[in-house]
């Protein structure tokens, strides 16, 4: 156990806070290849205004594309057919026509890859980003500021940038009260 860390969580987004430093805390921040656009942009302004030190890490996410081939009910049927990569191996293999078609997030379409159009609402999956703070910590006032300006005004234009719906309001919930 490292006494000297404290974890806050976005979701998929987590966040790890450093009480060492004096003055400002070290954000950590761990999320998925769909946030990681507008997380370093609006990291990179909280980090301006709070003097706080946001540091993001990448991770991978997709299982909205298997999902919708279960609705479909052909998940079975076509499993054997199917391959799955990380995102850059995946565009590549789609890029190059080595597969037929590829599932992506619209927010997470790699370099090469043409969009032929988002699934049909009833197949679309969506994934909801929540925060949590840590209630104890000596850091816990800082990562509940970035928390709160996840969902601000500023932030939101990274968000849609990033083909992301914004956060529109910071609910406190009863242990933050």
């Amino acid at each position: 156990m490292r006494p000297s860390f404290r974890t806050i969580v976005v979701s998929t987004l987590t966040l790890v806070l450093s009480p060492t430093l004096a003055s400002a805390a070290e954000v950590r921040v761990l999320s998925v290849g769909s946030t990681q656009i507008a997380a370093k942009a609006i990291a990179t302004e909280f980090e301006k205004q709070t003097r706080h030190k946001v540091t993001a890490t990448p991770n991978t996410s997709g299982a909205i594309a298997a999902a919708a081939l279960a609705k479909l009910g052909i998940l079975d049927e076509i499993k054997g057919k199917t391959r799955h990569a990380a995102l850059a191996v995946g565009g590549e293999l789609v890029a190059k026509g080595e597969v037929e078609l590829g599932l992506f997030n619209l927010s997470e379409i790699p370099k090469g890859v043409t969009v032929a159009g988002a699934l049909p609402v009833p197949l679309q999956g969506y994934t909801v980003y929540e925060a949590a703070v840590l209630s104890k910590g000596s850091t816990d006032q800082a990562a509940t500021a970035f928390v709160k300006y996840l969902a601000s005004a500023p932030a939101a234009a990274h968000w849609e940038a990033a083909k992301l719906e914004p956060a529109t309001t910071y609910m406190p919930t009863r242990a933050g009260r």
